[in-house]
């Protein structure tokens, strides 16, 4: 993926990173997950809609390996928007309590080898 073109504002994307002050938190919203928002240069980011997503994605495929990937990623946003802030909360909560962390990073393309 690294030698596909680039689109430029990927550069200002970057610059960007190094720039702002960030904030991680648990963002409530009584409408919709908020997964961050910006004020002045101090971007909030709440990890909690998005790991939890990842995390029943990847369930739904242990639960069904045969399910296409768009399949998969369909149901997975289903599920979650059918969960209430708190659900979505407790999971996240659940999660960083089972995870383990390794020393090495894991390339997804070691199966490979």
């Amino acid at each position: 993926m690294a030698d596909a073109p680039r689109h430029p504002m990927l550069v200002r994307v970057m610059a960007e990173l190094g720039a702002a002050r960030f904030t991680e938190e648990w963002i409530e919203d009584k409408h919709i997950f908020v997964n961050g928002y910006t004020e002045g240069k101090h971007i909030w980011i709440n990890p909690a809609p998005a790991v939890v997503h990842t995390v029943i994605h990847e369930i739904l495929h242990k639960l069904k390996p045969a399910w296409p990937e768009a399949y998969v990623e369909g149901m997975a946003t289903r599920l979650l928007r059918q969960l209430t802030d708190r659900e979505v909360w407790a999971m996240y909560l659940e999660y960083h309590r089972r995870v383990r962390r390794p020393k090495r990073r894991r390339r997804h393309d070691d199966d490979d080898d």
